[in-house]
C-alpha cells in the first residue's frame, strides 16, 4: 500500500484508513452504551499504568474487551487514570 513506508502512518494507521477509503470499507459499531470516554492505548505513562492493571487483574493475556468494561465497571477509578489525556492529532 501507499504510504506503507512512512512511519508516521505505522504509528496511527486510523488516518491512513480514513484518508485511502479505496482501500477500505468502513462501518459504524454501533452500541446501547457510550464507551468513547474509554481510553484502551498506550501513549503515556499513566495508558502503561491501566494497562498494567488490567493485565495483572487477569494474570494472563487470554481476555475479551467485554471482559475489561466488565472488570473497569469494577474498579472506576482505574478509568480515571488516564482520563485526562488527549490523543495526539496526527497532520
Amino acid at each position: 500500500m501507499a504510504g506503507g513506508h512512512n512511519p508516521q502512518w505505522r504509528e496511527h494507521a486510523t488516518p491512513y484508513i480514513y484518508r485511502h477509503p479505496e482501500h477500505f470499507r468502513l462501518r459504524p459499531v454501533r452500541n446501547d452504551r457510550d464507551l468513547s470516554y474509554h481510553r484502551w492505548t498506550v501513549d503515556t505513562p499513566e495508558d502503561y499504568d491501566l494497562v498494567r492493571r488490567i493485565y495483572d487483574h487477569f494474570g494472563h493475556d487470554r481476555f475479551a474487551w467485554t471482559d475489561v468494561l466488565q472488570v473497569l465497571d469494577e474498579h472506576p477509578d482505574w478509568v480515571e487514570i488516564n482520563r485526562h489525556v488527549h490523543q495526539k492529532s496526527v497532520p
